[in-house]
């Protein structure tokens, strides 16, 4: 090395750049030859590219050396600079791979290396600067085409790392363990669904395997067995289906857990269930209404016939009676009286069986008897249910009528818009705006075409009057 004290100090700094480079590149080289998957044929070529390592950086550290010496004029030849005679180790490995594989490269780097151990030192100063370059510059360049092919040839082989990689992108849970329970291999998504059951990472397999079997459901993950799979519904949403077989690898036998993504299949599941629930409800309805059937149409019947009873003997006595009480010294024609009264039986039951027209007409005949006067312009619609409706409002606008307002007069308009029908009552009784009370007729009325999707208005000026409107079907 003593050649260098006297080469310029500018090319000392680029020869010290370019070792430097050099260094680096051999490291990268080492690097990758000890990225690939570990083969016993393989580790002299490992150990040839380190101890190549080894001597650059031996290099770097004597020309760095040198370098600043000259810098701070401080020329001193280090004792320690024999160091480079470890390299001899790395010059008989070169040559025991070049007799097992007859290879010239391996040669031909020992050659590169043996010219810059310290027995060259005694050569032609420049001739020893020659050497140390022409070592650099192959070495240098070897270190970036090796490099490369290495990098090309990682990209299309598995190593450990790529497996590891590849195992993490597994979108379903994977563990494999020896039979104590010591983890050989676990993927992220096994390990983070573990430490989402248990609270911590999974350290054991066997003991995991211990707990998802004697798991607790709680609020946040509920657990199912099904076979011999456990299914866990998570707090995200997600479901899980957990399973362990044994594989066998020559005369040794290995744990396997597995998890698979079981939520869209869950959720058809759960659903299923609902579905399910939702018609064994239905069904126990229609047998106990198949079962009771009889009697609940006989109660039904029983309800109508009582609640037709009180509406018409009640309107009909509420009525007599404002008769009685509003006569003054007038005697109440009793064959009028006996022919409104002949009525009520036959009103009972005939709604349900007589046209809603008929029905109009009994109630007009039946008031006009006692002087009551109802006058219909327009005709009930054709469709049964609305004619039943509006004939039941006509009846309770006139009872009510002739109950509060004393009225004898009762106006009914019936006309057809393009989407509803309209029916104006309105009568000539006298009545105050604080006496409309919306129970009782009012609220039975309003209540009736709510069901149809009508509406019930009271307008008190210039005279009371109900309107009705009713959506055409």
């Amino acid at each position: 090395m003593n050649s260098l004290y006297i080469v310029p100090s500018t090319i000392l700094f680029l020869l010290v750049i370019f070792a430097i480079f050099v260094l680096i590149a051999q490291t990268i080289l080492v690097f990758f030859a000890f990225l690939k998957e570990f083969d016993p044929k393989k580790i002299l070529y490992r150990l040839f590219e380190a101890g190549i390592d080894i001597h650059l950086l031996i290099l770097n550290l004597e020309i760095i050396t040198i370098y600043l010496q000259l810098m701070e004029g401080n020329v001193l030849y280090a004792q320690w600079f024999g160091i480079r005679w470890i390299s001899i180790l790395t010059i008989f490995i070169g040559i025991v791979i070049f007799t097992r594989n007859h290879s010239p490269y391996s040669v031909i780097t020992v050659m590169f290396i043996i010219i810059t151990l310290p027995c060259f030192d005694i050569l032609h100063d420049n001739l020893y600067v020659l050497f140390l370059i022409l070592s650099l510059l192959f070495l240098g360049v070897r270190a970036v085409i090796l490099s490369i092919i290495e990098y090309r040839r990682l990209g299309h082989s598995i190593t450990r790392l790529t497996f590891k990689e590849s195992l993490d992108s597994f979108p379903e849970g994977l563990l494999f363990s020896q039979q104590n329970g010591r983890i050989i291999l676990i993927n992220k998504t096994m390990l983070n669904l573990g430490k989402m059951i248990t609270g911590h990472y999974i350290l054991n397999a066997k003991k995991f395997w211990i707990f998802l079997n004697h798991f607790q459901k709680n609020d946040q993950i509920k657990k199912i067995i099904l076979g011999e799979q456990l299914l866990f519904r998570m707090p995200d949403g997600r479901s899980w289906a957990f399973s362990k077989d044994t594989i066998a690898v020559g005369d040794k036998a290995y744990a396997q857990i597995f998890a698979a993504d079981m939520t869209e299949i869950d959720q058809i599941i759960q659903k299923l269930e609902t579905d399910n629930y939702n018609i064994r409800q239905k069904r126990d309805t229609l047998l106990y209404i198949y079962d009771n059937l009889e009697n609940i149409k006989r109660e039904e019947e029983f309800n109508r016939i009582k609640h037709n009873v009180h509406d018409v003997f009640g309107y009909h006595i509420s009525i007599i009676h404002q008769l009685l009480t509003t006569q003054d010294n007038t005697p109440l024609d009793l064959n009028k009286l006996d022919k409104f009264i002949s009525n009520w039986m036959s009103e009972i039951r005939e709604e349900d069986v007589v046209s809603p027209d008929k029905l109009l007409n009994s109630i007009i005949s039946s008031f006009n008897h006692i002087g009551i006067i109802i006058t219909v312009n327009g005709a009930l619609p054709e469709n049964n249910e609305y004619a039943l409706l509006m004939y039941r409002i006509i009846k309770e606008a006139t009872i009510n009528a002739v109950r509060h307002s004393q009225a004898t007069e009762i106006k009914v308009e019936i006309s057809y818009e393009t989407e509803y029908i309209t029916m104006e009552i309105s009568n000539n009784g006298v009545f105050s705006s604080e006496d409309i009370n919306e129970g009782g007729g009012i609220g039975s009325m309003r209540y009736w075409l709510d069901e149809v999707n009508g509406s019930l208005t009271i307008i008190t000026k210039p005279t009371f009057c109900i309107k009705a409107k009713i959506p055409i079907k």
